[in-house]
């Protein structure tokens, strides 16, 4: 017998799809981008991939910026949301006036669905008509 292939890469797609919805994505994509064509066809596959911004350190999220539908943000950061084009999910743990300002100007074609846990907001521009468009959806 030939040990030429990892024994991970003689699973079939479907069980790799199980254990991928397991991991983190910062992490799946770190260890098997650009791995080989298989593992780069499953990871543009995957659907519902979710991630927490902790920080506004989203440099290191390059690599699969575009492939995230659930965005959860759980801290006070400068964002420019322009960058998260798939988004179809958005929770917020606490919306500011400086979030809103950055949402207002922001494009999210994708967007289905707003979660606010938490209204820090002084603004009445929170019922603007893309947020009522959003929040209606729901």
């Amino acid at each position: 017998m030939n040990n030429k292939y990892s024994q991970l890469e003689m699973l079939p797609n479907e069980t790799l799809i199980e254990i991928f919805q397991y991991l983190d994505i910062e992490k799946l994509f770190r260890a098997f981008d650009n791995l080989n064509f298989r593992f780069n066809k499953l990871l543009r596959t995957l659907n519902n991939l979710v991630y927490c911004l902790w920080d506004d350190n989203y440099i290191k999220m390059n690599n699969f910026i575009s492939y995230i539908d659930v965005l959860s943000i759980n801290c006070r950061i400068n964002i420019n949301f322009n960058h998260f084009t798939n988004i179809r999910c958005l929770k917020l743990i606490s919306l500011t006036d400086e979030l809103l300002v950055q949402l207002k100007t922001s494009i999210l074609p994708c967007i289905e669905y707003l979660f606010i846990k938490q209204l820090n907001c002084h603004s009445p521009d929170i019922f603007y008509d893309k947020f009522l468009l959003i929040l209606f959806l729901i």
